[in-house]
């Protein structure tokens, strides 16, 4: 394999920068004692800023589908219900995450070709009666960037809790995890957050605590069982070996940086912005064409 730059144009895994791969070459190291957790600690309290929340924050050594189950999976519990809003290709992966835990799914199925609508989410809950609901925030598959925050406030009204997956927008679109009324939102480390692969931080609201702790059958897994990652945490303890190299190297090479998160973020948003133009624009033209051919004698 050739040593040589390389632009990956793609939602992710995304190129990281030369610093955090020179930083990760270093020896490893344990994850625990007490010259790690008082990095632990920081490394968490700088997710909750990104995440928007005062919540819990779990930086899971896995790839962002593992986060997405421990949230999901935790959420619903054993057999528990929940509702599935789906118009992508990694929305029918959540579907089959929850089809994993439980029989009782309900799914709103949204065209490809558009964000779902608050209102349709309303009208569709007021007939099922979920207690969650999940759904993609950006489904790269289509490029939708779903209403997550409409789509909260549509659920709360209806007596529902939101879990988001945030694997390819947190940091790269707003994600107002308290703000927003959310339950809990997952996200991995190679999209937006610009690191290499293996860390999929979770985030738990209050909201998302208070309907794990009042399910009648907490869900049976173990590793990516949040209630486990809880009870470590209040002992000050690793519920599993953490990849302290892609922690703290990263840390230490500057990425996850509040401030670099929030420009690329504008950024992002007006290069989606720009493009969605561009594409109206040649929408309209290629219309004016084909009415002017139908038109010709």
């Amino acid at each position: 394999m050739e040593d040589k730059p390389l632009d990956l144009m793609i939602p992710g895994p995304v190129p990281v920068s030369p610093d955090v791969l020179e930083a990760m070459g270093q020896p490893v190291r344990q994850h625990y004692g007490p010259e790690w957790q008082p990095f632990y600690e920081q490394f968490v309290a700088r997710l909750r800023r990104i995440f928007k929340t005062t919540g819990s924050v779990y930086p899971i050594p896995s790839s962002g589908s593992g986060g997405l189950e421990a949230m999901l999976g935790t959420l619903i519990g054993a057999d528990g219900t929940v509702g599935v809003i789906t118009n992508g290709f990694f929305g029918n992966r959540l579907l089959d995450i929850a089809r994993a835990h439980t029989p009782h799914v309900e799914v709103l199925q949204i065209p490809y070709e558009r964000p779902a609508d608050p209102d349709e989410v309303r009208a569709w809950l007021r007939a099922r009666r979920v207690p969650v609901l999940a759904v993609v925030h950006s489904d790269t598959s289509t490029g939708i960037l779903n209403p997550v925050a409409d789509i909260a406030a549509a659920a709360r009204s209806e007596g529902a809790a939101l879990a988001v997956d945030a694997v390819s927008s947190l940091a790269g679109a707003p994600v107002l995890t308290d703000g927003w009324g959310l339950a809990a939102v997952a996200t991995a480390s190679q999209k937006c957050l610009e690191s290499p692969p293996g860390v999929a931080p979770v985030a738990v609201t209050s909201l998302g605590w208070e309907i794990i702790d009042g399910q009648p059958a907490p869900s049976r897994g173990w590793y990516l069982n949040l209630r486990n990652w809880r009870r470590y945490e209040r002992e000050a303890l690793p519920a599993a070996t953490q990849a302290r190299d892609l922690l703290e190297r990263g840390y230490d090479a500057g990425y996850l940086s509040l401030g670099d998160v929030l420009v690329q973020q504008d950024r992002l948003l007006q290069v989606r912005a720009g493009a969605i133009d561009a594409w109206l624009d040649l929408h309209d033209a290629v219309a004016e064409v084909i009415e002017a051919a139908g038109a010709a004698p």
